[in-house]
């Protein structure tokens, strides 16, 4: 028993598994994990280069510039909130670089060019949100392999591969596709369930015909099912932190914001933005809790991971911004309010830039 134990264990550390994570089930990934061959050993499995090394960073950086999937609801969430952070990162600069080198000032530079960035961005968060929870609200909760498994045949065997495994969106049952309708419909999965335990591939394993799935499409709908994902409930805080954090996009706006009594724009300028900002926290927290394993223990080598804890940073100094914002009296108190929201917003820029990378590969390998 002990022997068989043991090579059951040798056979999963040689074989390729199938990772099925919540985060990716959502986005429409499909990761897989190949094992290194031992020294001395032969490779016997024919599949792509990890998509972690130089290359193939710069060509998923590539893509980010030259591929547009405009029906893939996660590429839309991504782009939404990159343009959201940008035009947030140049409103934190027309109100901090004011206070920090006064002789640069120019007119109308907070009044304008606060203002209506700052209307612009959280018109773009809100877009961002509203993919969000579209998709979060679409995830079928299905276990979607999304690879081709090959016997290589005799006549190529000289490389010493035995298995081919190459991508298969055709295959695919998620709905980042062209076609499928991604953003106003889900889809039922019928006799599909999400693994427990990552699946092994292992090449003595029996051949087994490929599972036929059966799809309807339904408008999307919230169940109590959804509130039992922890990426829904993300996607569900964030919607609403950015809904409230709308008021102060509107209330910032010239015309509104200089015709404001000290208490009313404390009620609907700065709570707002203190309220928003805590919606932006929860979900931030939940992005990163998605993706570990249990509650304590980070995963700093998904990317998942990076674009919850950046959404995090960004989010407490967007808290912070709201927080000082109504000690009028105190300069160093107005000082860091409006640096918080410059580093805030670049915060939220890297999350986006690492999401919107993380949406251009639906296949990586680990």
């Amino acid at each position: 028993l002990e022997k068989q134990e043991l090579a059951d264990e040798d056979a999963r550390q040689r074989s390729i598994a199938f990772e099925w994570r919540s985060r990716d089930s959502r986005k429409g990934r499909h990761s897989i994990l190949v094992p290194r061959p031992r020294p001395g050993e032969e490779n016997i499995y024919d599949v792509p280069e990890s998509t972690s090394t130089f290359k193939a960073t710069m060509w998923g950086i590539w893509r980010m510039c030259t591929y547009f999937p405009y029906w893939d609801v996660s590429y839309l969430v991504a782009v939404s909130f990159a343009v959201g952070s940008m035009l947030w990162v140049i409103n934190g600069c027309f109100y901090f670089i004011p206070l920090a080198f006064p002789d640069t000032e120019f007119s109308g530079e907070t009044a304008w060019g606060g203002g209506m960035t700052g209307i612009f961005g959280v018109i773009f968060f809100q877009i961002g949100a509203v993919f969000g929870l579209l998709e979060g609200t679409n995830d079928p909760d299905a276990g979607c392999f999304g690879w081709t498994i090959e016997q290589v045949r005799s006549m190529e065997k000289q490389t010493g591969k035995q298995i081919r495994i190459k991508p298969d969106d055709e295959g695919c049952t998620h709905h980042h596709h062209p076609g499928r309708k991604s953003v106003v419909a889900a889809m039922d999965l019928a006799h599909v369930t999400a693994p427990d335990q990552p699946v092994m591939f292992s090449p003595d394993a029996p051949r087994q015909p490929g599972v036929h799935v059966k799809s309807v499409w339904r408008w999307p709908k919230i169940t109590w099912d959804h509130w039992r994902r922890i990426g829904f409930l993300a996607n569900f805080a964030q919607f609403w932190g950015a809904t409230i954090f709308f008021i102060s996009g509107v209330t910032a706006l010239p015309g509104i914001q200089n015709n404001l009594s000290q208490p009313l724009k404390n009620g609907v300028y700065w709570l707002p933005q203190i309220l928003g900002s805590l919606g932006f926290i929860i979900s931030g927290f939940l992005f990163m809790l998605e993706t570990q394993k249990n509650w304590y223990t980070p995963a700093p080598r998904l990317l998942g991971w990076h674009v919850g804890f950046w959404d995090f940073v960004g989010a407490i100094g967007f808290e912070m911004c709201g927080a000082l914002g109504p000690a009028y009296g105190s300069s160093g108190a107005t000082y860091q309010s409006t640096c918080a929201t410059l580093w805030g917003s670049c915060a939220f820029l890297i999350a986006s830039m690492i999401q919107w990378y993380e949406a251009m590969n639906k296949h990586p390998v680990e």
